[in-house]
């Protein structure tokens, strides 16, 4: 449920691990430090997280999608202590896959793509502050994955069985302005992705 780099030359990954797939009380949630070459675990790191659907890395940020906590946190890398910031979504709105915006204008900024059991949402958050910068309602149905790409982003728009491209509409359109769905491959049975 979520992998990054954990250094520059590309020997190890930080990777989620969330050993259940629904949300009990009790069941420890963790970044687990692996090593590629010896494929051994070489640091565990417990993050305060339930129910966990991804982590990215920016720069010395790790941002970590707590869904069942219903919020993006934030960490410091390379120790994943917690920094206290949290941009808070409801659980309902259920943060999946998150991208680091990489906007010198938004610095603190992170992408959040909300399931949102439904009509999912796309929201540029500031984790200084917790405000939502930019929100895009209906970006497409129980959708997941979020990867920057050619000005938009690649999402699997799940409950249609599609690939897609979203294009948010420009910073300077007016605030009612939505962005284009592209679809880029659609599986004929609908298979949810």
């Amino acid at each position: 449920y979520g992998v990054f780099p954990a250094d520059d030359d590309g020997e190890s990954v930080w990777v989620v691990s969330r050993p259940h797939d629904w949300r009990p009380k009790n069941t420890l949630e963790a970044l687990l430090r692996i090593d590629l070459r010896s494929k051994e675990l070489v640091q565990e790191v417990a993050i305060p997280s339930h129910f966990t659907h991804d982590a990215v890395r920016q720069g010395d940020k790790v941002y970590v999608a707590d869904t069942g906590g219903g919020g993006v946190r934030e960490l410091l890398f390379p120790s994943m202590r917690p920094t206290g910031r949290v941009a808070s979504f409801t659980v309902r709105e259920h943060v999946n896959t998150i991208a680091p915006a990489g906007d010198p204008r938004h610095p603190d900024a992170v992408w959040a793509l909300l399931h949102n059991i439904g009509s999912s949402k796309l929201v540029l958050v500031d984790m200084a502050t917790g405000t939502r910068v930019r929100e895009f309602q209906d970006v497409a149905n129980k959708a997941h994955g979020l990867v920057p790409w050619e000005g938009g982003f690649i999402i699997l728009n799940s409950g249609e069985g599609q690939l897609c491209k979203f294009t948010p509409p420009p910073e300077s359109a007016p605030s009612d302005a939505k962005g284009i769905l592209e679809v880029l491959w659609r599986d004929q049975q609908k298979t949810f992705m």
